[in-house]
């Protein structure tokens, strides 16, 4: 082959990546139907986790993308994709609080039903962000997305 590249990259995934999938992939199945065998207190902490996971992945895509932008090699277009999808996530994330604490002390009227497909929105174009984005942000991208989109779904109308 005399020492061509296959295209993948240069370096195989971090060992931490494929800890957070198997992590990330675990916990999305355990607070699905499939979960449903399981201990309660098992599922407890694994939906406990899920819910945490967005604020890791959030800060994960910004470090990517600041990791991004202080490289040479990146171009301009897929800094702006990865800068979209990362303004996205946190997008993602703050809806269902401004719903929350709007409801809770404001007395603003933010409908949870209202302000949905924006979040499901929202989740896929931090997807398609992730997908098309800078290297150093698709992961956080990517699974940040899948794993909101699912967040999202889950959330029973009664909590919001």
């Amino acid at each position: 082959m005399d020492g061509a590249h296959d295209g993948i990259g240069d370096r195989a995934m971090p060992r931490w990546k494929w800890i957070a999938t198997a992590l990330i992939v675990g916990l999305l199945v355990s607070c699905l139907r499939f979960g449903r065998g399981l201990p309660m207190i098992l599922q407890d902490g694994a939906f406990l986790a899920l819910i945490s996971l967005p604020f890791f992945l959030i800060v994960t895509s910004w470090m990517g993308f600041f990791r991004a932008r202080n490289s040479t090699r990146q171009s301009g277009l897929r800094l702006w994709i990865s800068l979209c999808g990362c303004v996205a996530l946190s997008l993602t994330v703050a809806i269902p609080f401004l719903v929350l604490f709007s409801s809770m002390f404001l007395r603003l009227g933010f409908d949870w039903l209202r302000l949905l497909p924006w979040c499901i929105a929202f989740c896929a174009a931090t997807l398609l962000a992730g997908i098309f984005g800078a290297k150093s942000t698709r992961f956080s991208l990517i699974f940040g997305g899948i794993a909101l989109g699912a967040i999202v779904l889950l959330i029973p109308v009664g909590i919001l």
